[in-house]
């Protein structure tokens, strides 16, 4: 999967020159790599730029797969991802972005971060090999975009293995990127034609979350997850690493299966049991047992996709250690007696809308939204 993806409304047409005012209107740069292969892992690169604005979002990711059974002999599906952002204030992505001029438009350009990623490596790339400029126009003419396939040369190196871990990746070179370069001009303020429709998915998640690095913090999750009448038992290891103050590296390791042996909870959310050796991961090992702490559930209403649900929420104990390993980073987990907390999100009466039952599952803070979105693709 790619870090950021660019939403391209194919259409070949005459390239029409671009009327609107500019108080209204957002124009976005954007190239986004094809996949390459890093070991056995699969690299792609993003970068944006606001025009007329200098910064810089670049990202880099690596995501390798897996699929299996559980040790009840029923399907599971995972990956880990290792996403690394980085802004560059004093970058450069450039490109000629004048629709007056359709066959200069997005046929050259540069894509060069300097030192904006300090240690982490560097990109110092070009624009050749441009193909067709493509045309379309959505959203009742308020949403122009243009895009050509194109080549990158030069060089983009990094190093994605964390500083103190083994390293798996080692340094990662390309000499050339190729992908696709996208100008997205959007009169609506740069806003989607229509809303983004909410991911609201209902669980129950036993919790670990260890701050006591604030520039590296892992935690993990495991419970249920329910999105349109379907669930799923998921575990999921996250570590946020910004040990390197020019990068932001998100790490992630993720498994699911309907098979649901090897979690429980109960309602009141008092106690729970996880057994991840069911899982048969290779990334993800322990059985804990879950106790709260005597104080009763605490309970909150949130709101998605305009309806209205409950968050609850107990703190108790971990008996016992459940670790999971991410390639380049290491082994992170809790220990015996760790704190933990149990968590549940209940939806709403059953007269509200379907698309609307669907509420947070309490899972590792950020990662619970990539979660639901990727949930789809991992299960096939």
């Amino acid at each position: 999967m790619i870090v950021s993806a660019v939403t391209v409304v194919v259409g070949a047409g005459a390239v029409a020159p671009i009327h609107a005012s500019a108080t209204s209107t957002v124009r976005t740069l954007v190239f986004v790599s094809k996949s390459f292969a890093v070991k056995d892992y699969t690299g792609s690169v993003f970068a944006s730029r606001t025009l007329p604005s200098a910064p810089v979002t670049f990202g880099f990711s690596l995501m390798k797969t897996e699929s299996g059974t559980t040790t009840d002999s029923q399907a599971q599906k995972g990956f880990q991802l290792d996403s690394f952002g980085s802004t560059w204030n004093n970058g450069t992505f450039s490109s000629p972005t004048s629709p007056l001029h359709p066959a200069a438009m997005l046929a050259s350009g540069k894509l060069d971060s300097g030192t904006q990623m300090g240690t982490f490596g560097d990109v110092t790339m070009t624009i050749h090999k441009a193909g067709a400029l493509f045309h379309g126009r959505s959203c009742g003419g308020k949403i122009d975009t243009f895009r050509r396939k194109v080549t990158l040369t030069g060089a983009f190196d990094a190093s994605p293995d964390a500083p103190t871990a083994t390293p798996y990746f080692g340094q990662v070179s390309e000499k050339t990127l190729s992908g696709v370069l996208v100008l997205t001009i959007n009169r609506k303020g740069g806003k989607p034609c229509k809303p983004r429709k909410a991911i609201c998915p209902t669980g129950v998640a036993l919790q670990y979350f260890d701050a006591s690095n604030p520039t590296v913090i892992p935690s993990w999750a495991a419970g249920a997850l329910t999105i349109g009448g379907q669930t799923t038992y998921v575990f999921e290891g996250v570590v946020l690493d910004q040990s390197n103050p020019s990068i932001f590296a998100f790490r992630i390791a993720y498994v699911g299966t309907m098979d649901s042996t090897w979690f429980t909870s109960v309602p009141d959310l008092t106690s729970a049991h996880a057994d991840t050796s069911v899982l048969n991961a290779p990334f993800v090992t322990g059985t804990t047992d879950y106790a709260y702490n005597g104080t009763a559930a605490t309970s909150q209403p949130a709101t998605c996709g305009g309806a209205t649900y409950t968050d609850s929420n107990t703190n108790g104990t971990l008996s016992a250690p459940v670790s999971f390993t991410l390639d380049g980073a290491g082994t992170f987990g809790n220990v015996a007696s760790a704190s933990g907390s149990l968590g549940s999100t209940t939806g709403p009466a059953s007269g509200a809308r379907s698309a609307a039952v669907r509420a947070a599952l309490r899972a590792a803070g950020p990662s619970r939204i990539f979660v639901a979105r990727t949930l789809h693709a991992v299960r096939g």
